[in-house]
């Protein structure tokens, strides 16, 4: 079930930096809401969002990792809060996306 979910939640991630580059095209980077986000995409690009995206994740995944050593209950919850909430910003952003391009 661990896999599983941890598989989820960077498959989320992905598609929301999918849906977010798509937003960003479509509108420009005034389009994203988080102003680190905005100064790393106009400092570093595209490879930059990415970098972000993924360094997120990473640090996630080890908060989760080392708490499952010693509060398992604790790391399962937020493995499931962070996918839900990684959930409702996917959902968010294809609503966006449906709707802006």
């Amino acid at each position: 079930m661990w896999m599983l979910l941890t598989i989820a939640l960077v498959g989320l991630n992905l598609l929301d930096y999918q849906l977010t580059m798509a937003l960003v095209r479509a509108g420009g980077i005034e389009i994203e809401a988080n102003p680190l986000a905005r100064l790393i995409y106009n400092d570093l690009g595209v490879g930059g969002m990415l970098l972000l995206k993924l360094a997120a994740v990473a640090v996630t995944m080890r908060v989760i990792e080392v708490l499952k050593s010693q509060r398992r209950a604790a790391a399962l919850g937020l493995l499931v809060g962070a996918g839900g909430f990684m959930t409702a910003i996917v959902v968010y952003n294809s609503w966006l996306v449906y709707w802006v391009l």
